[in-house]
């Protein structure tokens, strides 16, 4: 099928009484000093490289308004053996100053190219660590109660590297069993955390114990020796110590960050709800958390295939509700939540005296399904494990409203 030719795009012709259209170079100044003075550091110093490297020597010279698709053709070939995540980076912060320049009316929408990023495809899960190593871990870190600390700031408290580095006393309340993230560093520099909101987060037993034995230095909580002097710690320095503590351990090498992707992961695979989850990992989008609760729905169907082990049930006889999956372990900490049912506005029962383990509901914002297979009903009743009336999985429509 023979292909189709794209139109020749249009020369535009401006009259002598219009102003003159910056080139890109020279938009990039105001940018620079006007949009991009009020980011964070880290933000300042990605789209400067991202600037002189590939964008200035390819466009820079150009007007807004003369910028093309052959144009854009040429920088796409400047980027071509970088990998397509770092390519869309490169064409999102050009695609950011183009739409800058038209909110300026520096240049019209309609006399710029489209831009179109490349396809990524799905990211890899990456491989996080088990409970096991996860426990090897925490035993050489409890040699030192900094490391300790540093571990359990990283798994429980799901901080990110440099939150755990610009964390202060005064971020923390041991009584209360909180703390409240609003410092961070961005490229070295003090500021506000992702979201320039500040946040709690709770603290573990197994945290706040490793808090009160860290000896308070400086401001921050965390601190490393520089000669004779005690500074903060940086990403570089938590990395080094980690590293350490994960060679002491004999488990693979890996950036701070698989500490907090593990922490969410095994938070979701223990039950912990979107909703909850969300509020700890501090995201702005449930989106975001929907990646690591899909592994909650990995382990019920582990448990739904475990019933194949069970005695079936006699006539007049309670079905069992939830088979104990033994821990490989066999240190893993009792889960805080699970995948019983559960409803958010609505009531949830048990034929057996345990709160813990409920097995029918009704309501709005229902969570999991009963056992036997019986299918969650979002909004309805959901009623499992031979109730007196039978099985039963009743999807309604409802609507709350908040005044």
């Amino acid at each position: 099928m023979p292909s189709r030719a794209r139109a020749p795009e249009p020369t535009r012709t401006r009259s002598s009484s219009e102003p003159k259209i910056p080139t890109l170079a020279a938009f990039w100044d105001r940018f620079e000093s006007t949009y991009l003075a009020r980011q964070k550091p880290a933000t300042r110093v990605h789209y400067g490289t991202v600037w002189s490297k590939y964008i200035r020597p390819t466009l820079g010279h150009l007007p807004l308004d003369s910028i093309t698709r052959p144009d854009l053709a040429r920088l796409r070939t400047a980027i071509e053996k970088l990998k397509p995540s770092v390519r869309n980076q490169v064409l999102s912060k050009l695609q950011m100053m183009l739409r800058i320049a038209v909110d300026w009316d520096l240049v019209a929408d309609e006399d710029l190219p489209k831009i179109r990023k490349d396809r990524e495809g799905r990211k890899e899960e990456p491989a996080i660590y088990s409970e096991a190593e996860l426990a090897r871990l925490v035993t050489v870190a409890a040699s030192e109660p900094e490391r300790l600390a540093l571990v359990l700031l990283l798994v429980h408290g799901g901080l990110r590297v440099s939150e755990v580095a610009a964390l202060r006393w005064t971020d923390i309340d041991l009584q209360a069993g909180l703390m409240t993230i609003r410092h961070n560093f961005s490229a070295g520099v003090a500021t506000t955390p992702k979201g320039g909101v500040a946040k709690p987060v709770g603290l573990t037993p197994e945290l706040i114990a490793a808090l009160r034995q860290v000896p308070r230095r400086i401001e921050q909580v965390l601190a490393r020796r520089r000669g004779d002097a005690w500074e903060h710690h940086t990403k570089n320095s938590i990395a080094y110590a980690l590293h350490q503590l994960q060679d002491a351990a004999e488990l693979r090498r890996t950036g701070p960050h698989l500490l907090r992707h593990t922490g969410l992961t095994m938070l979701a695979r223990r039950g912990c709800d979107p909703w909850r989850l969300q509020a700890h990992a501090r995201h702005a989008r449930i989106a975001t958390t929907q990646r690591y609760v899909h592994l909650a729905a990995e382990t019920a169907a582990v448990e739904a295939a475990a019933f194949w082990g069970t005695t079936p049930a006699t006539p007049g006889s309670r079905a069992q509700t939830r088979p104990k999956l033994a821990d490989p372990a066999n240190k893993a900490p009792k889960a805080r939540f699970n995948n019983a049912p559960r409803t958010r506005l609505g009531i949830f029962s048990n034929q057996e005296n345990d709160c813990n383990s409920p097995d029918s509901y009704i309501g709005i914002g229902n969570l999991n399904a009963g056992c036997n297979s019986v299918p969650e009903a979002r909004v309805g009743n959901m009623a499992s494990c031979t109730p007196d009336n039978g099985d039963k999985s009743l999807v309604a429509f409802g609507v709350v409203f908040v005044r």
